[in-house]
Order: C-alpha cells, then structure tokens, then sequence
C-alpha cells in the first residue's frame, strides 16, 4: 500500500477531480451529478439546502426549485474558485467556510477512501515527518 501525506492525497484528489468540472459546473454539481466524493448538494436535504443559500433564494425574489437553487449555489462556489485564485470548491472552502469545510471537512481516512474510489489505489495518510 502506497503511504502519501495527507497534503499529497488532497493534491492527487484535485489533479482527479477538476479535470471533471468545467467553467460552467462546480464540483459540488459534479460531485451530486456523479454520486462521487463527497456527494455536493446531494448530500443536503431540501431544506437544509435552502438555509445554507437562503440569501441567493432572496436575492431571486421568488422561491427557487432545488435544481436552480444548485445552479445559483454552483455558480457562487465557481465565483469564490476564481476570487481565491484555485482550481475546486475545496479549496475556496478552505477559505471561506461559508457552505462547508472545505479539504477540513474530511478525515485521513474518508480521503483515504476517496482516493481508492477515485483513483483506484489504495493508500496510508501518514503524518510526513519533521523537518
């Protein structure tokens, strides 16, 4: 089994996972259209949804449907992506914390399990050691 630092599964994840967004879908779409990673808005209910982006709902002056709300929120994470300057939502997360945690939201091991969904191979995160 393959040892990487947990910084080096995260880089090897978003080498993965930008190649399957474009300019027009953010990997919270990919990741909910393609039941991948961390699931995107899929893994909020409904409800749940319309809190985390309730102010994109009033901005719209009309109750969205979940799909346009995902749009609109989708659009919002591409926005942050090129504010911060990176490549996925994770990374303008991390920043951020407005929808969630970003990379911090996951542990060793679900990156871990991610890595072998993803990519195929299994690996160990191991603490890289002191310099």
């Amino acid at each position: 089994m393959l040892t990487l630092t947990r910084e080096q599964v995260i880089d090897r994840l978003r080498a993965h996972l930008v190649k399957l967004t474009d300019e027009d879908r953010s990997l919270c779409q990919v990741a909910k259209e393609l039941n991948i990673f961390c699931h995107g808005f899929a893994r909020l209910d409904s409800g749940e949804l319309r809190r985390e982006f309730e102010w994109l709902e009033k901005k719209a002056h009309r109750p969205l449907t979940r799909p346009e709300l995902e749009q609109r929120a989708g659009q919002w994470q591409l926005a942050r992506q090129i504010l911060h300057g990176v490549t996925v939502a994770c990374d303008a997360q991390m920043r951020d914390h407005d929808h969630c945690r970003g990379w911090d939201t996951f542990t060793d091991l679900e990156l871990a399990r991610f890595h072998q969904e993803l990519l195929g191979e299994m690996v160990e995160v191991v603490v890289p050691p002191a310099q």
